[in-house]
């Protein structure tokens, strides 16, 4: 898992406790499963917290859990293990990593794929309905940041390509 962000300032604006609360509320909005979502959390409170930045720290921890749960359901789905099977397509259809699950087209925040929506650079969730910018602190809205947190999506985009 990736663990850490290539942004940030040196002196964040929030506390610890104020990121885990941001990080545990965007996680927890799309999946439900605790023991699943409790280390990207964590990654992204250490990554808010040495960076001091929350949008880019959720976005890019969000990011790498929807890339780690597409590889497990592409390996359970060539199992030979008709059980595996069967839990890669539950895990496909209820996350939405396929085209035929975008829901809502990918609400105008991201783009409908065969891997089901791949979310701008600052919104998450199954069908990039959740806008971080939104949920995050009233100190943390402005144009500038969402600027910022774009580039880095151009930077992460060019980097896995």
């Amino acid at each position: 898992m990736q663990t850490t962000v290539p942004t940030g300032s040196t002196q964040c604006r929030f506390s610890e406790s104020t990121a885990r609360e941001f990080c545990s509320d965007v996680f927890s909005q799309t999946i439900t499963n605790a023991s699943l979502i409790t280390p990207y959390t964590d990654t992204c409170v250490v990554n808010a917290t040495q960076t001091c930045d929350l949008i880019a720290s959720a976005s890019w921890s969000f990011r790498q859990l929807t890339m780690d749960m597409r590889q497990l359901t592409s390996t359970l789905l060539k199992s030979n293990n008709s059980a595996e099977v069967a839990e890669g397509r539950r895990i496909v259809e209820e996350y939405g990593l396929s085209g035929m699950a975008c829901q809502n087209a990918c609400f105008n925040g991201g783009v409908c794929t065969d891997n089901g929506c791949v979310c701008l650079a600052y919104y998450v969730g199954k069908d990039c309905s959740i806008d971080l910018f939104a949920l995050s602190p009233e100190n943390m809205h402005s144009d500038a940041n969402r600027l910022h947190i774009s580039f880095l999506f151009l930077l992460y985009i060019v980097n896995i390509v």
